[in-house]
């Protein structure tokens, strides 16, 4: 499977030339809905599209209003691509910036459904990745026998 990891400021010119499986990682903003009215993801190829809220902090670093990512939104994405993947060729995430939260998520999506790029050759290429978003997936899906 081929992956795509973006963040807003690459996915403007991005157009799926497989069936992809789309991840929209947010942060909760008010400015959200106008973002996704201006990168709406409706390309014929985009087989599937999810979204997931959450802030890109780690516990010790999270404040009251932050939301962190965590084991039940862990096993909501594996479960998601799990059952959505069926017919995609290719995987796109994105956040913000593409730099942790998306980089986080498709390394450990990678390395649990053995989507075919070197895990630690993705590692050193995104070595700002959200390292406890990347832990809380790969435990999860252990877990859950993926």
């Amino acid at each position: 499977m081929k992956i795509y990891i973006k963040g807003l400021e690459t996915l403007f010119s991005f157009k799926p030339q497989f069936k992809t499986y789309a991840i929209r990682i947010w942060s909760p903003s008010p400015v959200i809905p106008q973002l996704k009215k201006h990168l709406p993801l409706d390309h014929p190829n985009f087989l599937c599209v999810q979204e997931y809220f959450f802030d890109d902090v780690w516990p010790r670093h999270c404040s009251a209003t932050s939301i962190l990512f965590d084991g039940t939104l862990a096993q909501k994405i594996l479960e998601d691509f799990n059952s959505g993947r069926k017919d995609c060729e290719a995987l796109l995430v994105h956040c913000i910036a593409g730099k942790n939260r998306s980089p986080a998520v498709t390394i450990a999506l990678n390395e649990v459904f053995k989507l075919g790029h070197n895990t630690a050759q993705l590692k050193a290429i995104y070595h700002e990745a959200n390292w406890y978003v990347y832990r809380t997936l790969v435990e999860k899906a252990k877990e859950l026998g993926f």
